[in-house]
């Protein structure tokens, strides 16, 4: 027998073995995890083209006592910024309210010929029935323009 004779049964039975329906691939390939639809809601909110403080924004009214995580991010074009801008989260915890730039993202008194960021996140417990708010605490700025890019995580 030669191998031209050889090659031909074996390309059949080749075929027939991986085209009859064989599948390979690995179960978590053929038959990935479900993921809950019920998971935690992340609130995202943008203010584009600021030229003063944020107006203050509910971004969620807690049902139950929970952590919290607030990610801000700023960016500003080139320039200087003579005043200041600041955005950052307001929560009520056991102790009373905050809203005083804990952990907010700040720009200000700064000049740069290219983009400019800040950003900043911090982890809160928030009592239920009071408003988990983003405010411009602190923003003095009025003629630099600016975006604010908030971000809430329950982390229940």
């Amino acid at each position: 027998m030669t191998y031209r004779s050889l090659a031909l049964p074996t390309l059949v039975a080749t075929f027939l073995f991986v085209g009859c329906g064989q599948n390979f691939q690995p179960a978590s390939l053929v038959n990935p995890p479900s993921v809950s639809a019920a998971g935690p809601t992340i609130i995202a909110k943008s203010f584009i083209g600021q030229t003063g403080p944020i107006p203050d924004t509910t971004l969620v009214m807690p049902t139950a006592d929970g952590e919290y995580r607030m990610s801000i991010y700023l960016t500003a074009g080139a320039g200087t910024i003579i005043n200041n801008i600041e955005v950052a989260p307001s929560w009520t915890d056991e102790n009373g309210t905050t809203a005083d730039g804990t952990f907010g993202a700040h720009l200000g008194n700064q000049s740069s010929p290219t983009l400019q960021i800040a950003s900043s996140s911090g982890f809160f417990h928030a009592k239920a029935g009071v408003p988990i708010k983003a405010v411009g605490v602190g923003t003095d700025n009025t003629d630099f323009k600016y975006d604010a890019y908030v971000t809430l995580e329950p982390l229940q």
